[in-house]
């Protein structure tokens, strides 16, 4: 499931989304044959731009605000497999057309 609002404007645009996934089986055969699952999780992320000129633009992104972690396991949730933590994400850039 994906949720996403926007706005844009000739000066300025912003973008707020959310995104979710439910459990999912990620990989038929793992290590010693058994299936690998990935738990649900969901994460939200933020993108905004700002005209400086017309062919300048300075832009804003924030990728998982919430910090979600991604788990995976073997048959149960309690034989994890993997756990990832990539953390919050900022990118600041500057985009110029010729």
């Amino acid at each position: 499931m994906l949720l996403t609002g926007e706005n844009e404007t000739n000066l300025w645009s912003a973008r707020v989304s959310y995104n979710y996934r439910s459990e999912f089986l990620s990989k038929v055969s793992g290590v010693g044959s058994n299936p690998i699952f990935t738990k649900e999780y969901g994460q939200f992320d933020f993108t905004t731009s700002y005209n400086l000129t017309d062919n300048i633009v300075l832009r804003f992104e924030g990728v998982n605000l919430t910090g979600e972690v991604s788990e995976k396991y073997a048959i149960s949730p309690e034989l994890l497999r993997d756990y990832a933590q990539t953390g919050r994400r900022y990118q600041l850039s500057i985009a110029a057309s010729f």
